[in-house]
């Protein structure tokens, strides 16, 4: 049997799976989805998504330069033509910059340093922080909470 690891460096095996999320999001959110075969062949028609899946490939299988499925208006649902391929990070980062939730107010505006290698990086905020990371935007929150790493960093409020 091949490993996940093997099996990641399979663009149609990626595809399959991403398509899978795709559509375990589109049924949790009553939205509606294209087929399998309409995503494959979009899928294995895109040049973007084949140099996202080597440089992903080629560095690792950093989370941070995954292929990522994005809704172009996530008002709508998986169309083929609301679909396109970005990294896991852009997309987190797109999220993020489109949410219109507000921390509650004991969360506002408090900077956030990130330690690694005897070096500092300062956040004004911890979605600042998440964006540097490629993580979702209560990331830091969790970290900080759970006194957990992150990407190997320890994080603070400053």
């Amino acid at each position: 049997m091949t490993s996940y690891s093997e099996r990641r460096k399979d663009l149609k095996y990626i595809i399959s799976i991403k398509y899978a999320a795709m559509k375990r999001r589109a049924v949790s959110k009553k939205m509606d989805i294209c087929t399998k075969e309409e995503f494959k062949t979009l899928a294995f028609s895109s040049d973007e998504l084949k140099q996202i899946h080597k440089r992903w490939v080629d560095s690792g299988f950093n989370m941070k330069k995954s292929p990522s499925v994005d809704r172009i208006d996530n008002t709508v649902g998986y169309f083929i033509d609301n679909i396109q391929f970005i990294t896991h990070s852009e997309n987190v980062c797109k999220g993020n910059s489109e949410t219109n939730r507000k921390p509650p107010p004991r969360m506002r505006k408090r900077a956030v340093v990130l330690k690694k290698n005897e070096e500092n990086y300062f956040f004004e905020t911890g979605k600042e922080a998440c964006d540097f990371l490629g993580l979702s935007r209560n990331a830091v929150c969790i970290a900080i909470r759970d006194k957990k790493l992150l990407h190997g960093f320890t994080v603070s409020y400053a």
